[in-house]
């Protein structure tokens, strides 16, 4: 049996707490091996086990403010501050901030972004003033490039660019063995740098810890944190120097990114004039003007636009596209569909392969752009670009761009899940190399051939996301589903989609429960609002608890919804209803004599 998983990070371990004869018996540890669904749902600790984003947090729990809490008799306990934390601050502890803060990294669209998220988790769990990396420049002077400042701290980032090289170079030298810096107390290093001492002096900085950043054996700069407790230096430093890598990896991808898009820009600057043809053509009379026109092309629009724009669309599409982009193509041509999008865009294009030739093309643009004629007289340019070249290049940068993202996430022990969406064509889901190896997947096998797929710890909208790109988990397949909000949304998404949920079984962690849904492909009886809410009940020891935190979450949104300045009275009702229903639930609710 093969398993098909989805979180947010998964690392090399799970953990997961069992049971036996109805008595918790501790912690099971699995290394990166997922249970097959038989044993999952044998083991009663299914139902029981820590919760997924507890899988992606190696068993200790993350507060929104950055605490780190940890697990001691079922609790969640404060991780201690008072120096006598070496047993809690174990590796264990850096791999769950550190992988919490990758997971919110990798959430954001670009290298930018994902570093400033990274710094801002980093400089909270660590309770520094100010967090940044500094990058060194051509010249060979020190840039601050990213920072994050705790409330009440002023920045210093526009202060810090161009830094000559004297006031680090110490740094420097330490660096280049292999060393990192710490500092308990400014006035240390008061005689042997004065440089230094007086630029860390103007920025109010106290204690700090600094870690060099190598791509290989060079150093390209370094990163830190600013007056963190004194008693943390050591964590600071260890945490600090285990994310480096991530940091190094994201600066290189961001790099790679830029220099795509220069390579990118250079390549259609270039191309600029290599239209095949360009008309001007009348929607209406389907009367075409002709700016240029290319032997290659194959065709003559003109003389082809004496049937009108339709029909001539038409014939060029069912004689020279290739069939698996002819609907597509047919759709966004269409006479109605371009004169909306020109209202708007005022330009588009549509890229698609033409069938083999003698004149050697195959990868084509159709461009669309309005003119002053286009709203009164349904007149617009269409021209005609070969970008095989353009393609080319394309796949080129996106292979090194995959395979460097891949080198990066593999290097930070975290897979992702790829959805490829393109209009007009079927959704595709595939994972990285890397998932592939976390989850024991050989190659070959593609996530169609998968027969149990887990999606757990993400809001249920994002899980309906993904179901919606992978239509084939409706053909024999079993899902296991855990969504950490939108559980309403979710059910109702799976009730209209083909899908059914045939078993939801509560769990615990601490004051938190959780839902697990067995779900395979299916008809879906019609749902009650409440029921949207809850699901159905399958007499689980746990859902009255489960009921009353609903009903505490539903009676608040009413309350909110009845004091707003324009109430809506359709929200209002609908949750008039959950909150009849969640009640009735409670009142009628028996324990299932095979609950265990």
């Amino acid at each position: 049996m093969t398993w098909l998983g989805a979180c947010g990070i998964i690392t090399q371990n799970f953990r997961f707490l069992g049971r036996s004869n109805g008595k918790k018996t501790g912690i099971h540890r699995y290394s990166a091996t997922v249970l097959s669904a038989e044993e999952s749902l044998r083991r009663e600790g299914y139902y029981e086990f820590c919760g997924w984003k507890a899988v992606c947090m190696e068993g200790r729990l993350m507060d929104y403010s950055g605490g780190l809490l940890g697990r001691a008799g079922g609790e969640t306990l404060p991780i201690r501050e008072d120096g006598q934390d070496s047993g809690m601050r174990s590796v264990q502890d850096l791999e769950a901030v550190i992988n919490e803060g990758i997971r919110v990294a990798l959430m954001e669209e670009s290298s930018d972004q994902s570093l400033e998220v990274l710094l801002e988790h980093l400089g909270k769990a660590l309770k520094g003033d100010r967090i940044y990396i500094f990058e060194r420049n051509g010249d060979g002077c020190d840039d601050n490039t990213y920072e994050w400042v705790a409330d009440g701290v002023e920045p210093e980032k526009d202060n810090l660019q161009n830094v000559p090289p004297e006031v680090c170079a110490s740094w420097y030298r330490d660096f280049s063995v292999g060393g990192h810096i710490v500092i308990g107390s400014l006035e240390e290093i008061r005689e042997s740098e004065p440089l230094q001492y007086e630029n860390l002096k103007r920025q109010g900085i106290y204690s700090l810890v600094v870690v060099p950043l190598y791509d290989g054996k060079e150093v390209i700069g370094f990163y830190g944190v600013d007056n963190p407790p004194v008693k943390s230096l050591e964590y600071a430093s260890n945490m600090l120097q285990t994310a480096a890598y991530f940091i190094v990896s994201s600066l290189k991808r961001r790099n790679l990114v830029r220099e795509l898009q220069k390579r990118s820009y250079n390549v259609l600057h270039a191309l600029s004039v290599d239209y095949l043809g360009i008309y001007q053509v009348n929607f209406d009379t389907g009367e075409c003007e002709t700016y240029r026109h290319s032997e290659r092309m194959g065709m003559d629009w003109a003389s082809r636009f004496g049937d009108g724009y339709q029909a001539a669309m038409e014939w060029y599409i069912s004689r020279y596209v290739v069939p698996r982009d002819q609907d597509r193509l047919l759709a966004v041509t269409k006479r109605d569909y371009v004169l909306a999008q020109l209202r708007t865009k005022k330009k588009f294009s549509v890229r698609y392969q033409v069938k083999d030739s003698p004149s050697r093309l195959k990868h084509l643009e159709i461009h669309f752009s309005a003119t002053e004629k286009t709203e009164e007289k349904h007149c617009a340019i269409m021209a005609q670009r070969d970008v095989n070249a353009v393609v080319e290049q394309e796949e080129k940068y996106k292979l090194e761009a995959r395979q460097s993202l891949e080198d990066i996430l593999e290097g930070a022990r975290t897979g992702i899940w790829t959805i490829e969406l393109e209009e007009g064509c079927q959704p595709r889901m595939y994972a990285d190399r890397t998932m592939r190896i976390l989850l024991g997947v050989p190659d070959e096998i593609g996530p169609e051939e998968c027969d149990t797929i887990v999606i757990a710890g993400m809001g249920g909208e994002t899980i309906a996301a993904i179901l919606e790109a992978a239509p084939w988990t409706r053909q024999d397949k079993l899902l296991l589903l855990q969504p950490m909000t939108g559980a309403p949304r979710l059910r109702q998404w799976l009730q209209t989609h083909g899908y059914v949920v045939e078993k939801e079984t509560l769990a615990r962690e601490g004051n938190k429960l959780y839902s697990v849904w067995t779900v395979r492909g299916g008809n879906m009886p019609p749902l009650s609002p409440a029921e949207l809410w809850a699901g159905v009940d399958g007499g689980d020891p746990l859902r009255p608890a489960y009921l009353s935190s609903l009903l505490e979450k539903a009676e608040k949104a009413l309350r909110g919804h009845l004091t707003a300045q324009k109430p809506d009275q359709a929200v209002i009702t609908y949750l008039e209803a959950v909150l009849s229903g969640l009640r009735k639930m409670r009142e009628e609710w028996k324990p299932n004599d095979h609950s265990g």
